[in-house]
């Protein structure tokens, strides 16, 4: 299957070490839509990998899969795991920490 990201157009066609995510089904969804200034999202919409942080997943079984309060960002991360390791996560916190967002609108 042939999947597009709605934001940036990647296909995986091109890039078959991209993974692809559907909007949430909940108020987070208007979130996301917020977040990449897009009107609306299908049920069959996609985001690409591309805009979410190595942070952002967690392993279950052999799949990377997104943990339940990931939000995209609008820029493409080409760089991904460069700019990840030069983040340093301290030894007191929890390596499944839930994530809180604040924008100017919403506080997840």
């Amino acid at each position: 299957m042939v999947f597009k990201c709605l934001y940036c157009g990647s296909s995986s066609i091109n890039n078959n070490k991209l993974s692809f995510h559907s909007f949430p089904k909940d108020q987070r969804k208007n979130l996301w839509l917020s977040i990449l200034n897009l009107a609306s999202a299908g049920q069959w919409d996609k985001i690409c990998s591309n805009h979410f942080k190595s942070q952002d997943y967690y392993v279950h079984g052999s799949k990377k899969k997104l943990v339940y309060d990931a939000v995209p960002i609008q820029d493409v991360l080409k760089n991904k795991d460069e700019n990840d390791s030069n983040q340093v996560q301290s030894p007191e916190t929890p390596l499944y920490q839930s994530k809180r967002y604040l924008t100017d609108k919403y506080v997840i």
